[in-house]
């Protein structure tokens, strides 16, 4: 197997920890600079009406923004969808994602949760990458572990390449 470089982060919507102040496009520039072959990343909006209308320097497509011009293939969950706004779970990858699949893992309608799986072909081989973000309580995250790890193992066997990555 080819050596890659994985990343994973949760951008927080584009915005810093206290949510004021928009930070996609320094993300954007950190992203280049680390240059990883693989990216997972959590909280990721692909579409939000009000901030379009509110923030100057808002950008609609969040991964579609991030992935442009290095990494030419993406896939997006788009899993949390509230009034006028969704986001989810993406991976970044130059490579090929031959195919991919969202798996909703929610355990209440407050906290919507995924797996964004995508299958990667690196040199005639299979790489079966896992994007999750868990829910904040312990209780939850011991659950979705579990829902995790069996549908890994229902996809998967002992043979393959497997890279789970994500906010747990």
């Amino acid at each position: 197997m080819k050596e890659i470089s994985i990343l994973t982060l949760n951008i927080h919507k584009g915005f810093d920890w206290t949510s004021t102040k928009p930070t996609i496009k320094l993300l954007k520039e950190a992203l280049i600079e680390q240059n990883a072959d693989i990216i997972f990343l959590q909280e990721v909006e692909g579409q939000n009406q009000k901030r379009v209308t509110n923030e100057v320097d808002w950008i609609e497509n969040q991964f579609e923004f991030l992935a442009q011009d290095l990494w030419h293939s993406k896939v997006y969950s788009g899993h949390a969808i509230f009034d006028k706004r969704h986001h989810g779970n993406v991976i970044l990858s130059k490579y090929p994602i031959e195919k991919h699949f969202v798996t909703d893992i929610s355990l209440n309608p407050r906290e919507k949760r995924a797996i964004l799986y995508a299958q990667v072909g690196i040199n005639n081989q299979l790489i079966h990458c896992y994007c999750v973000h868990l829910n904040l309580l312990h209780r939850d995250r011991k659950k979705q572990y579990d829902k995790i790890t069996e549908y890994i193992l229902n996809k998967n066997t002992k043979d393959d390449h497997i890279i789970l990555a994500g906010d747990f």
